[in-house]
């Protein structure tokens, strides 16, 4: 009886599916519209560790109070080059994930999914390895930064005397050796827009040195998404299903982004100058499970300054 029980509740379920089979959104439950109005206007301004403070907004700047400065910790950013036909990459991408889980908000990481012999899809969905995370932009960076082999990664792009490429086995020491310093920049996320409907996606990011520096400064968007189901090779074998996380989608703003602030800039005690940013997320990434990040870095050595992460919806 409990058998045949299942049985009928597998069927219905089945025929509640084949009802939802117009839905136009890759998430379900978009297709309810009450659910759409409910977060057609969400505005999240969490502010990413550092309190609840979102400043007051006086032109191209925002104004923080004190304790927002003298409260803020430094960030690092961990960018993993893997493959999801790569057989040594799942030992890699977990320790990405005990980094993320051990740090929190202060570090980002970043899965760039590259080479064809590693990350092109060889089967049609649904199957494995059948979805392709490979990206533009990930591939300049495997071929700019002189990657030869995965899985590898970079913290905060640093020449720690042997290179900035890193084996797994130096992440953890490495992130936290960066930790320990003193923040040089400052970046937050603030007034992130999200429509279901149109998908476009706007928010500001504010930034600021926190200490004079030469050169010139840029500032890198992106958006990353996780929880993916999608298989890895572990070995010989093949891990189905697999939950991908940090996967790397692409940049808001170029491969190396956009200057961080005019030049001759001057930033009044607190304050931080603030970039707008508007982008259409494509049909097929999840925005329940998509965040910004942005990273400021230098334009001659590309080491990255400080970064940051944010959920579009937490």
């Amino acid at each position: 009886m409990a058998r045949h029980f299942l049985f009928f509740i597998s069927i219905a379920l089945l025929c509640a599916a084949c009802d939802k089979s117009d839905c136009p959104y890759v998430n379900e439950r978009l297709c309810d519209q009450a659910y759409r109005d409910s977060i057609a206007n969400d505005t999240i301004t969490t502010g990413g560790g550092i309190g609840t403070d979102t400043g007051t907004v006086v032109g191209n700047f925002v104004v923080y109070s004190p304790e927002v400065f003298q409260t803020y910790e430094s960030a690092v950013q961990l960018e993993d080059f893997t493959g999801f036909r790569c057989s040594n990459c799942a030992l890699a991408l977990a320790t990405g994930e005990n980094l993320s889980n051990q740090w929190g908000e202060r570090i980002t990481v970043l899965a760039y999914h590259v080479f064809p012999e590693f990350a092109a899809p060889i089967a049609d969905p649904p199957a494995p390895f059948s979805t392709d995370f490979r990206t533009s932009a990930g591939e300049s960076y495997a071929t700019e930064f002189q990657l030869n082999a995965l899985p590898n990664g970079m913290i905060n792009r640093k020449n720690f005397g042997t290179g900035v490429i890193q084996s797994v086995g130096n992440w953890a020491d490495r992130v936290s050796e960066l930790l320990e310093q003193e923040p040089t920049g400052f970046i937050r996320f603030r007034d992130i827009r999200y429509d279901p409907i149109s998908r476009n996606l706007t928010a500001r990011v504010a930034v600021a040195p926190l200490m004079p520096m030469s050169g010139n400064i840029l500032l890198t968007i992106g958006l990353l998404e996780s929880g993916i189901i999608e298989a890895q090779k572990n070995g010989t074998e093949t891990i189905f299903p697999f939950t991908h996380n940090h996967v790397f989608r692409g940049n808001v703003n170029g491969l190396y982004g956009s200057p961080a602030w005019p030049s001759g800039t001057i930033f009044e005690a607190n304050s931080a100058y603030l970039h707008p940013m508007e982008f259409t997320l494509p049909e097929n990434w999840n925005e329940e499970k998509m965040s910004l990040f942005a990273y400021l870095h230098f334009e001659s050595t590309r080491v990255i300054i400080q970064t940051s992460e944010q959920k579009i919806f937490e």
